[in-house]
């Protein structure tokens, strides 16, 4: 039998909704040139609270110096040595924008900038990733996204007025090279990644071959949040034979459920239960669940945590070590007990003991036993801290108490 509990901690359960929407391209618009100053102009349609993500692709790489606008905040900045480099920026659209807005370049670096115009699309967990390298195709670095439906940007530019063939996934959204200045080429392509996760490597063929950067930004959803916020999983004997999973929640939103899986090899996992989410919630709430498990050993047990939308975290892994199942012939007395108790085994043979602690640690170094005869002995237990054990003897095991 599965015994499952839920406790909220607070007294009031509070829930709290928020509507999800898939970042969409909008519009970019380009710009190139060979001066001090990088200047862009915004893209029609710009409103309060869209997302305006600014790409730089320069000459000289670290050689190079960049003074952004004070409003915008940096992604990531990613150089092939003094040969090319990418900077992107973004920033949240206010009621009303400038018409342009000017990146320095301190050290005069041939230039292609780019304004790409986003909807849906929220910051806060942006995840970027940068690659380097040298002649023939350009490809991606592989990066982690968080939640669902993110927006993948791809930027790419080479030490060339080159223009690119994009390849996999990926949808192109401009191709700017600065064909005045014979360099750098610049371009962006975007995919959507419908599942968390690692994404695949795209690539980008130049019609012009020399040192390259590629950059691979992750923009998540509207309103995203870390779906479940775990802060707390044991496992430990809450009685023979039986397991206490428990396990804690800081933040849940979009939860379905838990899967509670256990394995004695740490290969084949099974299902041994389910218990549901609470699908929102800002509280801390506490879970439990009870083993019921014939077996004995090592035994691992995890959390599978499924949002509604199918997606799914797995937990870190617990272990728990557990003595045989009890006999009758083992009785211990008194129980609970303080600092000793008297141990009869009801049957003739060597007597001798281990004891477990309710992680199914071996703690028999903490006891002394002074036998009175083959079959009774005294366990000294002074050493022994307060709580629950487990005493075996041969294949005997018994449930104890150790109090004050």
């Amino acid at each position: 039998m599965k015994t499952i509990t839920l406790l909220c901690i607070s007294p009031l359960l509070l829930l709290s909704f928020s509507m999800f929407a898939q970042p969409v391209w909008q519009s970019s618009t380009t710009s190139i040139g060979k001066t001090s100053t990088a200047s862009i102009a915004k893209p029609s349609g710009l409103a309060a609270g869209d997302l305006m993500v600014v790409s730089l692709a320069y000459e000289k790489g670290s050689d190079e110096v960049i003074t952004k606008p004070s409003s915008y905040t940096l992604i990531q900045q990613t150089n092939n040595s003094s040969d090319a480099g990418i900077a992107v920026y973004y920033k949240v659209a206010g009621a009303s924008e400038p018409a342009n807005y000017s990146w320095g370049l301190a050290n005069g670096s041939k230039w292609s900038i780019a304004m790409t115009h986003l909807t849906n699309a929220d910051p806060t967990n942006i995840v970027v990733n940068g690659n380097t390298g040298s002649g023939g195709s350009l490809s991606t670095p592989t990066i982690t996204t968080i939640g669902a439906d993110n927006m993948v940007m791809n930027f790419y530019t080479n030490k060339k007025d080159a223009t690119y063939t994009m390849s996999g996934l990926q949808t192109e959204r401009f191709d700017a090279p600065n064909t005045a200045e014979g360099q750098p080429s610049h371009a962006m392509s975007t995919y959507t990644k419908s599942i968390a996760g690692l994404t695949s490597i795209q690539s980008a063929s130049p019609s012009e071959t020399e040192k390259w950067v590629s950059m691979t930004v992750s923009i998540p959803q509207s309103g995203f949040a870390l779906p479940v916020e775990m802060i707390g999983f044991t496992a430990d004997m809450c009685d023979f034979g039986s397991i206490c999973l428990n396990w804690a929640t800081g933040t849940e939103i979009n939860n379905d459920y838990f899967l509670l899986q256990r394995t004695t090899d740490i290969m084949n996992w099974e299902n041994i239960g389910r218990i549901d989410g609470a699908g929102n919630s800002s509280d801390i709430l506490e879970y439990e669940f009870v083993d019921d498990f014939d077996g004995y050993g090592l035994v691992y047990y995890r959390i599978v945590q499924y949002d509604f939308d199918g997606q799914f975290d797995i937990s870190e892994v617990n272990s728990v070590q557990l003595p045989m199942r009890p006999l009758s012939s083992l009785k211990i007395f008194p129980n609970p007990f303080a600092d000793q108790a008297k141990v009869e085994i009801q049957h003739q043979s060597p007597l001798s003991l281990d004891v477990y602690d309710i992680h199914g640690q071996r703690v028999t170094s903490m006891v002394r036993l002074d036998a009175e005869s083959d079959y009774v002995a005294r366990m000294q237990t002074k050493s022994l801290p307060i709580g629950h054990y487990f005493i075996r003897v041969g294949n005997d095991v018994e449930k104890v108490k150790k109090v004050r």
